[in-house]
């Protein structure tokens, strides 16, 4: 079947500019909304990420206030660390005073006779200081050889050794021989020995 318009020419093309001017009008409205539809979308997500830069600037500063601390708590720290270790350096390494004491009177002969002993941690190691009375030079020796066997002490060395004449109280002099023996308590030796 065949449509025959019967209308003038003049009002079919009013009417399809007519047509032509809605459908203009409804995608210029379509267009319009889609265009501050995007800018509000867009205005939005601009907030949005303008509140997360406020947000992360804000933890960005009490993050470096924070650190501005520990940074005064780690330099007062390293500076804690310094001290501990020259205290330690002054104080010495710990020694076992007791198997010392007991190595000393396990080595010491029945004709020297101990007046002195002085420890001292001197910065290279604990150097020990032995001093009294002997009845002769060779006893001496055999005692300062007798520490050099010790595994406990090492280096050691007499430092004097002059013969004297000491009263025994009964009017009678005997002649007996004073000396200073030098020697280094042996400091891993020491250590084992406090595990033990």
């Amino acid at each position: 079947m065949q449509q025959i318009n019967l209308l003038p020419p003049e009002i079919v093309l009013a009417r399809r500019e007519k047509a032509l001017r809605s459908r203009m009008l409804t995608l210029s409205i379509i267009a319009a909304i889609v265009f501050f539809f995007g800018i509000g979308t867009f205005w939005f997500l601009t907030r949005q990420t303008l509140k997360q830069v406020e947000v992360v600037r804000q933890v960005r500063e009490v993050v470096a206030r924070e650190a501005a601390l520990y940074e005064t708590v780690q330099q007062l720290q390293e500076q804690v660390d310094k001290r501990s270790e020259l205290l330690q350096r002054a104080l010495g390494k710990e020694i076992n005073w007791r198997r010392l004491l007991v190595l000393l009177s396990e080595q010491i002969p029945a004709n020297v006779w101990l007046t002195e002993i002085q420890i001292v941690f001197n910065g290279k190691g604990t150097v020990m200081t032995v001093r009294g009375m002997a009845a002769n030079h060779p006893a001496t020796a055999a005692w300062a050889a007798a520490l050099q066997e010790a595994e406990e002490i090492a280096a050691v060395q007499i430092n004097f050794s002059a013969e004297e004449m000491m009263s025994t109280g009964e009017n009678e002099e005997i002649k007996l021989v004073r000396f200073e023996i030098l020697a280094y308590v042996a400091e891993k030796t020491a250590k084992e020995q406090q595990q033990r």
